[in-house]
């Protein structure tokens, strides 16, 4: 455990425990830190670390990433948390403050200095040519059941020199927001630099838009949700982590969806992105939730037959502004 000032206020908080679920690649944890693999870029040999402890010359929770650059250099713990979780740094706050903060009464989330609120007028996003001329078809995607013809639909591609997938998040209008690049010998991945925060973006609601999706099926990871597409014919969206963020509800309220499968992943931290999907959606959109088959963790865990009869055998949720104490 250690210190750190959250809203001027001192929280004890155990910063390994909130850190060591992520998948680092090439780590190494000592007593006082975490050295591994930047998250935020592709980096083959280990140079970024997090305090875990105060040091003689560093608080704890203090990052940083000798090779990175922007706003992913370095920072505080709380930033840390909001970009690893993709939400925003007040709902990291609010959390510690509910986790941690055993006397928080709530009211410290309303101090919000709108003086640093300023308008943007650029226009945010990545060039397209980042995936031009790249080989469209993965064999990595094909081999986890998404078929080519579904890569197509999604616009990913492969670069074959560097062993990485790629996943672009389009916005409703085309746009490149933002590029996610995975690995295809481990499970590492990482994001072009310079895109639209993660926790604004929802992977493939731009089909949605384009085609007129009107039920999709929502998953966590970009995979789920393109395999999903391939076995049954339904959209997949991704909300590209385990936290539903008021921005990417935003978004898919802004869309056509006006029915989702909720196909979260089979653990805790999915069955915490369910129910907070039911909370934001229920009386607005028809929700249905799906059973998962013993031993399988996420959707593309499934067979396509199990898939296929998951979704055939789907429940309804009640909405909960019907629902009875």
């Amino acid at each position: 455990m250690a210190i750190i000032s959250i809203r001027g206020r001192d929280v004890d908080v155990d910063v390994e425990r909130e850190i060591e679920d992520y998948n680092w690649y090439r780590a190494k944890w000592s007593a006082d830190r975490l050295i591994a693999c930047s998250p935020f870029r592709y980096d083959s040999s280990p140079s970024f670390y997090v305090y875990l402890q105060d040091t003689a010359t560093a608080f704890a929770g203090s990052w940083g990433d000798s090779g990175g650059g922007g706003e992913h250099q370095k920072g505080h713990f709380t930033q840390l948390l909001s970009f690893l979780r993709d939400c925003s740094e007040e709902e990291v706050i609010e959390y510690l403050l509910e986790e941690y903060a055993s006397d928080w009464d709530g009211t410290t989330k309303l101090e919000i200095d709108l003086s640093r609120i300023k308008m943007k007028t650029e226009v945010r996003g990545l060039p397209m040519s980042l995936i031009e001329g790249l080989t469209v078809h993965s064999e990595y995607l094909h081999g986890r059941g998404v078929s080519y013809e579904t890569q197509e639909y999604y616009t990913t591609v492969y670069d074959e020199a560097k062993g990485l997938v790629m996943f672009p998040y389009l916005t409703p209008n085309g746009r490149l927001a933002a590029l996610k690049k995975r690995r295809t010998d481990s499970k590492m991945f990482f994001y072009e630099g310079g895109g639209v925060p993660m926790r604004e973006l929802v992977y493939g609601i731009d089909l949605a838009h384009r085609d007129n999706h009107e039920i999709a099926i929502v998953t966590e990871a970009e995979i789920d949700a393109m395999y999903g597409y391939s076995v049954t014919g339904i959209l997949g969206l991704g909300v590209g982590t385990s936290s539903l963020t008021k921005e990417k509800a935003s978004v898919i309220r802004r869309s056509p969806i006006k029915e989702l499968i909720i196909a979260s992943d089979n653990d805790k931290a999915g069955e915490k992105l369910r129910k907070q999907i039911e909370s934001e959606f229920s009386g607005a959109i028809r929700l249905y939730s799906i059973e998962f088959p013993d031993g399988c963790k996420d959707l593309n865990d499934m067979t396509p037959h199990q898939l296929t009869e998951a979704i055939a055998n789907k429940k309804a949720l009640e909405p909960a502004l019907f629902k009875v104490a």
